[in-house]
This record gives structure tokens, C-alpha cells and sequence, in this order.
């Protein structure tokens, strides 16, 4: 079931889904607009609902199509956490 992001600051009039959703981040534009699309999310009162769809798709998405900014954190960011939550966890035996 997806999460209600009703009130997302990255809806409102004005903003760009271009600065959520750049496939390049190593680009000046690119930076700039992550930069503020990860400053909007910072405040944003559904961030921790979007960070949580996100990443509960996280391992099925392919690397090429780890891009734009859920939650406050780009693409490599929710890697990184998803690989290290994925290390950590306890693995889970049948009984």
C-alpha cells in the first residue's frame, strides 16, 4: 500500500520534479538541484513516509535506475543505507 505523502513540499506550486529526479548528480545543474531538493525534503512533513516507500523498493531497483532524491537522501545515499540495514540485520532461520 503506498504512504500518504498528501502535504509533500516537492508538490507544491513552483518546484520543479526535475530537481527530485536528475539521472546525473555529478553535473553543476545536477548539484544544485539535488542540493536543494534534499534542503526541501529536510523539511518536509511527509519525509520519513517517502523515505520508507522508497526504500522498501530499494534492493529491487537496478543500479542504472538508482537515481532522484526520497526522503532527503539521493540515490547513492539510499544504497548505501539499504546495503548496510541489509548487512546488519539478523538473519531470520525458519522454526
Amino acid at each position: 500500500m503506498a504512504a500518504d505523502l498528501t502535504g509533500a513540499l516537492c508538490a507544491l506550486p513552483g518546484e520543479k520534479p526535475s530537481d527530485w529526479f536528475r539521472e546525473r548528480e555529478d553535473t553543476v545543474g545536477g548539484k544544485a538541484a539535488t542540493a536543494h531538493a534534499v534542503r526541501t525534503c529536510l523539511m518536509c512533513p511527509v519525509k520519513t513516509a517517502c523515505l520508507e516507500q522508497q526504500m522498501a523498493v530499494e534492493g529491487r531497483t537496478a543500479a542504472a535506475s538508482r537515481f532522484g532524491v526520497f526522503g532527503g537522501l539521493t540515490g547513492k545515499q539510499r544504497w548505501r543505507l539499504y546495503d548496510t540495514v541489509r548487512r546488519l540485520a539478523p538473519t531470520v532461520t525458519a522454526a
